[in-house]
Formats: C-alpha cells, sequence, structure tokens
C-alpha cells in the first residue's frame, strides 16, 4: 500500500473551478496517474491538459461535451469517454440538476476552469 501526502495529490490536478470536487486515487504526477472530478449542476466550463495521454470517462451523471474538432456539442452520458494528446482544451456542461463524476487518466497535469 503506497498514501501520498494531499500535497502530492494535489500536484496532479491544478486549481479547479468553484464548486468542482477532485479526487487523486493513484500514480505519479510525473506519470501516468489517475483521478476523479465531480461537476456540480449547471457547471459550465472547460478541461484543459498538455498531456499526451489524456482519458476523460464518465461515471455518473452526464454531460455535454465540445471541442475544437467537433461541429457541435455531444451529449456524453455514463461510460461515454474522450481522449487527447497534446496541447487541448475540452468544453464541458453540465446541464443537468446532478452531480456529474468523471474519472481522469493522463500522464500529465490539466486544468479545470
Amino acid at each position: 500500500l503506497h498514501v501520498r501526502s494531499r500535497r502530492q495529490r494535489q500536484m496532479c490536478i491544478r486549481d479547479s473551478a468553484q464548486g468542482v470536487q477532485t479526487a487523486y486515487f493513484w500514480g505519479s504526477t510525473a506519470d501516468m496517474n489517475g483521478s476523479m472530478i465531480k461537476l456540480p449542476a449547471g457547471f459550465k466550463g472547460e478541461i484543459k491538459t498538455d498531456a499526451s495521454e489524456f482519458r476523460a470517462v464518465v461515471i455518473a451523471g452526464a454531460v455535454e461535451y465540445n471541442s475544437s474538432e467537433q461541429d457541435k456539442a455531444q451529449n456524453l452520458s455514463a461510460g461515454s469517454y474522450v481522449e487527447s494528446t497534446g496541447n487541448f482544451t475540452h468544453t464541458i456542461e453540465n446541464t443537468s440538476d446532478k452531480t456529474a463524476t468523471i474519472y481522469i487518466r493522463t500522464n500529465s497535469k490539466y486544468q479545470v476552469n
């Protein structure tokens, strides 16, 4: 069992938008790691990353997702995922009245704005 300090866990995730909850689960901030974010009802913002590997899976709830690679927003429900490489911005909106939970697996930091 490897326990990380609160400081080590926070290093993976830059400051998050108001109302967004984050939890660091495994890995190293210098290598592959896993975390979860909870987006409150009504959240509208972005997840920015420059990771060479970034994957996000909707665990609970649903979000409207958009990026520069899409013509229009797409609804992502539980089980849906997105991925990116390099400098990328994922636009996310929780239009429901419930919290949406997203699991993130990446090899670099990301920021929720």
